[in-house]
């Protein structure tokens, strides 16, 4: 027998137990380096995407209630009356705060009433603000100083991964020659 070399069968089997612990415990801080990374990312860019489509649907909604009032409107200067001078008061005064020089306005103007068969639309919902720990998560790494942490610790991390599970050069071709 030569010498450093064992003759049992069972070197064989543990080496490749050995073999196989090396890659599970590399594979597992490579993977937590990279979901690091990726939160680091991608994550604060999700969460201005979800303020982003969040703003979207705000104008959305407000585009419809304008888009009702316009309509509102319409069916309103539809159903007017022409020449019809007590309306145009009312309306001078609800509008635009003006009243006749020759009378006496007492408080508030008085709000009237639309004619009957005109209906408002009513008020279209507004979304929920986005929420969730994602977004929470994300929100806290858009501070430039926790991002640049984390990134260095991933570093860290995965130069640390990188010697520790090194193979072994217990070969001789990658031993230098003597």
């Amino acid at each position: 027998m030569e010498s450093g070399t064992k003759a049992d069968s069972s070197s064989g089997a543990m080496g490749a137990v050995f073999v196989f612990g090396r890659l599970i415990g590399f594979f597992a801080l490579v993977g937590t380096v990279t979901a690091v990374l990726v939160g680091v990312i991608l994550l604060p860019e999700l969460s201005r995407l979800a303020q982003t489509t969040y703003e979207l649907d705000v104008d959305r909604a407000k585009t419809a209630d304008l888009q009702g009032q316009v309509d509102a409107n319409r069916r309103f200067l539809e159903a007017l009356e022409e020449g019809c001078p007590v309306l145009y008061k009312r309306l001078a005064i609800h509008q635009a705060a003006q009243t006749p020089s020759n009378e006496n306005a007492f408080g508030p103007p008085v709000h009237t009433s639309l004619p009957p068969g005109i209906i408002q639309t009513p008020r279209t919902p507004r979304p929920d603000p986005p929420d969730g720990w994602v977004l929470r998560t994300a929100r806290k790494l858009e501070n430039p100083s926790t991002r640049r942490g984390l990134l260095l610790l991933a570093a860290g991390v995965m130069l640390a991964a990188m010697f520790l599970f090194a193979p072994s050069s217990r070969d001789g071709a990658d031993s230098p020659q003597r």
